[in-house]
């Protein structure tokens, strides 16, 4: 069922929606008694995520093969999405599967910080490949935001050894 308002003024603010949430919407305009316009074709949309509160800790256990959690978001750049879930007997994990070169950003949730009592923030990488191009060197960098996403700075890079895990400590007070 469609919620109606009526009565409106451009711009029109539309009430009530929740975080991380897709909406339809079309709009008629109504000129007077007898005098209206069809409906527009339906248009989608949908609102952010709010923040996150910390400590945010992900460890995708509770994923399947090709799900991400609510509020990740993956930003192809060259090739094909190399980032999947992957499940085996030990539970799941999030995985880059970067071959021919790929390039792609994916983005965790906005995490609010402001209250945090903790001194840094730590991420834990485990890397496995290339297989086909063993002299290229790979790279995760890490971006951050301190404007709720509106622009990003790159924190450094890390280079990435097979089968090894890579801790990041980023800290807090130089954000």
């Amino acid at each position: 069922a469609w919620t109606v308002l009526t009565n409106q003024t451009s711009p029109v603010e539309l009430p009530d929606l929740s975080p991380n949430t897709s909406y339809e919407v079309r709009i008629k305009a109504i000129c007077g008694q007898g005098d209206e316009s069809a409906y527009s074709s339906i248009m989608t949309f949908s609102t952010p995520c709010l923040p996150s509160e910390f400590p945010y800790i992900e460890n995708f256990s509770s994923y399947e093969d090709g799900d991400l959690p609510d509020c990740w978001t993956i930003e192809e750049q060259i090739g094909n999405n190399p980032w999947f879930i992957k499940s085996n007997y030990s539970g799941s994990s999030l995985n880059y599967q970067g071959y021919n070169q790929n390039r792609c950003n994916i983005s965790s949730p906005i995490i609010d910080i402001t209250d945090c009592d903790r001194d840094r923030l730590e991420l834990e990488l485990t890397y496995s490949g290339p297989y086909a191009y063993p002299a290229i060197t790979d790279m995760a960098t890490l971006f951050i935001s301190t404007d709720n996403g509106i622009t990003y700075d790159s924190i450094e890079g890390y280079p990435m050894v097979e089968s090894s895990k890579t801790t990041i400590h980023i800290p807090l007070k130089d954000l």
